[in-house]
């Protein structure tokens, strides 16, 4: 098992999000803690996205990150400058990594922004971080003209926005909600996953498509800006999502 600590000012926000993620998705290879340089209360609205997403926010609490200091700490990941610049150094820590987000209030859309940007590099994490050594360094190789290409599209680039948010969807699921029919949809996921945006798992009769978490960041950079400022393309359908569900 792998000890993480997450770590910001507060650890009311970003870090209580981060710790929620990574034991929601995979608590078999890792330990997920948080911690704040100057803790104080949680935010209600961590606990609002988390319900949202359906994702357990049970006996989170804020703590110091000087209870940590003699703790077996085996990465440290800082989620804003401050917090790295006031990070003492832990004896037991083998890792360190920096993710700089903004505070939720940066985002039009907040909390639930930031748990969208930490959910992305978690996911990116673990597969970095339990997968064979081989293939640690695997990365799909996306070039920018075929990038812009490809999310030039409206239809491609709702199913990219849509996959940011839900963490797979199937054909029927993609046709229900964006109203369009099952070819229009299968050409363009099948551009997708050519491209190496997109990865597919069967379950049963049905095959679903999930975004490639080994994209490099600048991709999964641009997908965020791009949900961000277009979130209006995919009201609809996500409202209609969760009527399905």
């Amino acid at each position: 098992m792998i000890n993480v600590l997450f770590v910001c000012v507060g650890n009311a926000s970003r870090s209580q999000l981060a710790e929620v993620l990574l034991r929601h998705i995979d608590a078999k290879h890792f330990r997920a803690y948080s911690a704040g340089s100057a803790p104080k209360a949680i935010d209600e609205q961590v606990y609002a996205v988390c319900k949202k997403y359906g994702i357990n926010s049970e006996g989170l609490q804020s703590q110091s990150l000087s209870d940590y200091q003699n703790s077996a700490v085996d990465v440290l990941i800082t989620l804003c400058d401050r917090a790295k610049r006031d990070c003492p150094v832990l004896p037991q820590c083998q890792g360190f990594l920096h993710w700089h987000l903004p505070a939720p209030n940066s985002f039009s859309n907040g909390h639930e922004e930031v748990f969208l940007q930490l959910r992305r590099r978690i996911y990116q994490f673990v597969r970095l971080n339990t997968s064979p050594l081989a293939e640690k360094d695997t990365l799909p190789e996306i070039e920018v003209g075929a990038l812009m290409k490809l999310l030039s599209g409206e239809l491609r680039l709702k199913i990219l926005m849509l996959l940011i948010d839900e963490k797979s969807l199937s054909v029927g699921e993609l046709v229900t909600v964006l109203v369009v029919s099952q070819p229009q949809i299968s050409r363009d996921l099948a551009a997708l996953k050519r491209s190496g945006l997109l990865l597919t798992e069967r379950r049963g009769q049905w095959i679903y498509y999930r975004l490639n978490d080994q994209l490099p960041s600048w991709v999964g950079d641009i997908l965020a800006t791009l949900r961000m400022g277009n979130i209006g393309l995919i009201k609809q359908p996500l409202l209609a999502l969760k009527a399905l569900r």
